[in-house]
């Protein structure tokens, strides 16, 4: 778009000399209500949206240390724990054990399946095209990438309370959630599509990751109530947690076995109230019966999944 003939230009969402997204999410971040940017749950959420933008965005990209982690220090920490501009080039805390935080390596995981995205070989010629369309400007921003064959849209909205936004997907038909692998409906024209505070998607126009597309049924939920299924169920490498989410609130998801230990947790971050689906992907470690544990501020509900 800039009329050069090579995709030369590096972009980035921190350099060596810019503020750190998630220190500043955790400093300055919006709110609404009960959703609250500051919250680092929330914010690393955030950084999951960008991210989508900015992977997807042709052309070669930098990324500063630990950003595939939410690193959360100032540029100008200094080694004694204060801040301060002249300690902008004094070495930072080196933050391996971010990598231990489940909601920190989901950051990591989202950074590495989108960079797979740029070299899956259905794909890569998209991310050194110039046939890219967006819209940028309000909360609601998309971003389309065209190739003969291979075409992807990624929606965001970067408000704090939910929107309503229009984008035409290039074609008609099935299009596959690249990140949770759940579906959507395009209608090759201009369509109305909502998104809750921070809700984003990576659609593709091929079935890269092999999903079902009626993999998740339409479900007419009690609102006042947590409601939760998993389709398919039983199921052998993946599937979809389904959930009605009675109120706007943190949520998680413990994994527990059949005798009761806790395996792993899921925090979802800062949910709006409504319809949410999770994927449910390489968290168990072998077949056999589980119990999912659904947690919100007020409600509480367990059901149980069988793996094959």
């Amino acid at each position: 778009q800039r009329g050069w003939t090579k995709p030369h230009l590096v972009t980035y969402m921190e350099s060596h000399d810019e503020e750190r997204i998630q220190y500043k999410n955790e400093q300055y971040g919006n709110a609404s209500g009960s959703y609250n940017i500051k919250d680092i749950s929330t914010g690393l959420k955030g950084v999951e949206l960008d991210a989508a933008f900015f992977f997807t965005i042709p052309g070669p990209k930098m990324i500063w240390q630990f950003g595939e982690l939410g690193y959360d220090y100032p540029i100008n920490y200094c080694a004694n724990g204060t801040v301060s501009n002249d300690c902008r080039l004094s070495p930072k805390p080196i933050r391996w054990d971010y990598y231990q935080n489940a909601q920190r390596k989901e950051v990591y995981d989202e950074f590495a399946s989108l960079i797979k995205l740029r070299f899956h070989p259905l794909y890569k010629d998209a991310f050194v095209s110039n046939r890219i369309d967006q819209s940028l400007d309000g909360a609601f921003k998309w971003i389309k990438l065209t190739t003969d064959t291979s075409n992807l849209v990624v929606v965001g909205n970067f408000d704090v309370t939910a929107t309503t936004g229009t984008v035409a997907f290039q074609s008609a038909g099935t299009w596959y959630d690249y990140l949770t692998k759940a579906t959507f409906t395009a209608t090759g024209s201009a369509q109305n599509i909502t998104l809750q505070p921070g809700e984003f998607h990576v659609y593709v126009n091929r079935n890269i990751t092999n999903t079902t597309a009626t993999a998740v049924p339409n479900v007419i939920w009690n609102e006042n109530a947590l409601e939760a299924k998993v389709y398919p169920n039983p199921f052998k490498e993946t599937a979809w947690l389904e959930m009605n989410v009675p109120q706007s609130s943190a949520v998680s998801i413990d994994v527990i076995n059949s005798i009761g230990q806790k395996l792993a947790s899921l925090p979802q971050g800062f949910l709006i109230k409504g319809r949410h689906i999770v994927p449910l992907n390489n968290i168990f470690a072998s077949a056999g019966n589980y119990y999912l544990k659904i947690t919100t501020k007020s409600y509480q509900k367990t059901i149980q999944v069988i793996i094959q």
